[in-house]
């Protein structure tokens, strides 16, 4: 009897330990505030979000992304001539196939964001964090904030300044 409680408790604590060790690595997110985000992105813009597409990845057929296309209508920081990108988000729907991403961010068609992006290889991704690096806007709020977009691109040009001294 003892036997078979201490071989029950032995699996049931390995049992737990794995499953910990993998909710970790897949729910661990690196915190990065406002200053963060400013000094790490290539490219900060206020943009409008248009239509997307998904697709496999060809170097690992098991991830899906989905491309959305945005019209930037104001860069912040990064190239001043940029009018359109495509952001890269990883997740979505393609035929019978979904994969969504905890934690990654999902723009909407026809929304207003602030975006803390980085350069990809052939187009813009959001920033590394996920959602950390998107800022959605609604009548000319910036909703996590709660400040104007005025108010919040401000903010985020003081800490450029701040970082270039």
């Amino acid at each position: 009897m003892v036997n078979r409680k201490i071989l029950r408790d032995g699996l049931t604590l390995v049992a737990v330990t794995l499953l910990s060790v993998s909710v970790v690595r897949a729910t661990t997110l690196l915190h990065m505030d406002l200053a963060d985000l400013t000094s790490e992105a290539d490219v900060i813009a206020l943009v409008q979000a248009g239509g997307a597409s998904c697709q496999l990845d060809p170097s690992n057929e098991r991830w899906i992304y989905t491309y959305r296309e945005v019209t930037v209508d104001e860069i912040i920081k990064g190239d001043q001539y940029l009018t359109q990108l495509t952001v890269k988000t990883p997740g979505g729907e393609l035929g019978t196939l979904k994969m969504e991403v905890p934690g990654a961010p999902a723009l909407k068609e026809n929304g207003t964001y602030i975006l803390f992006l980085y350069q990809g290889r052939d187009d813009y991704e959001s920033n590394v964090v996920g959602w950390q690096g998107v800022f959605a806007v609604e009548n000319g709020m910036v909703l996590r904030t709660g400040q104007t977009v005025d108010e919040f691109l401000k903010d985020v040009v003081d800490l450029m300044n701040a970082n270039e001294r």
